[in-house]
């Protein structure tokens, strides 16, 4: 026997340890930081061809309340479950019915408590857990922060008796790297948004107007009356004759 046939021999007497081992199950977000209304990929490899496995998602809300969604799928072929093409396999293992990479983030549902509509925390960042289980165990869980405000962004919050209206201005400001751009105004013009709430009173859209200064707009949320929230005199604390 030539030596050159050994290292086959020695895979049939011995090929439990030859077998290549498998791949351990990962979940893969990207990017991990990201604007709030940017798109973010989601994908679970190192699964059995075809074995179900769960994604979920976890955020807490402006009032503190757990807010979770949830897709069970399929793997292909290659172990991979990838948002982009993933069918749900059903409700309720499900909150969402069609292939939608995003799917995770707008059918979240409120855990505890009456159902009510999510608000962002009044904070620049919103941080979310996105986890993977596999047959009911949790395999990895990966943060994921949203950026609701950028760096260049200066918020500033306005009262009806000391400014003449209610609410909260958020603005472009000069570039970070200069060493005056914080609350210093850039000489350029910007278009500007003003953002009215409903029924509730009060300003409500501040995550969404951080967002729009955050792409250049100079952004207004606007209180008329005040309803649910704080008292900011001279509001109207009822929707009645309120000035146009």
């Amino acid at each position: 026997m030539t030596t050159s046939r050994l290292p086959e021999l020695a895979c049939l007497l011995f090929s439990m340890f030859c077998v290549q081992p498998t791949l351990a199950a990962s979940l893969d977000v990207q990017p991990l930081v990201s604007r709030a209304d940017a798109p973010v990929g989601i994908r679970a490899t190192g699964l059995e061809p075809s074995a179900l496995a769960t994604i979920s998602a976890t955020t807490r809300d402006s009032s503190g309340q757990l807010w979770r969604s949830a897709v069970t799928c399929k793997a292909d072929s290659a172990g991979v479950i990838d948002l982009a093409q993933c069918r749900p396999a059903g409700t309720p293992a499900s909150t969402y019915s069609k292939v939608d990479p995003m799917g995770l983030f707008w059918s979240m549902r409120q855990q505890n408590g009456a159902p009510f509509f999510f608000q962002f925390p009044d904070a620049p960042d919103a941080a979310y857990v996105f986890t993977l289980a596999v047959n009911g165990k949790i395999v990895q869980r990966v943060p994921v922060i949203r950026q609701l405000m950028a760096d260049n962004v200066v918020r500033e919050k306005l009262s009806a008796s000391s400014d003449g209206v209610s609410g909260v201005v958020f603005q472009p400001v000069l570039p970070v790297h200069a060493k005056d751009a914080i609350g210093k105004r850039a000489s350029e013009r910007f278009p500007a948004v003003i953002l009215l709430g409903g029924s509730g009173g009060g300003h409500p859209w501040d995550d969404l107007a951080a967002l729009l200064a955050s792409h250049g707009y100079v952004t207004l949320s606007l209180a008329y009356y005040n309803g649910f929230a704080s008292p900011d005199p001279p509001l109207p604390d009822d929707l009645v004759n309120i000035p146009v």
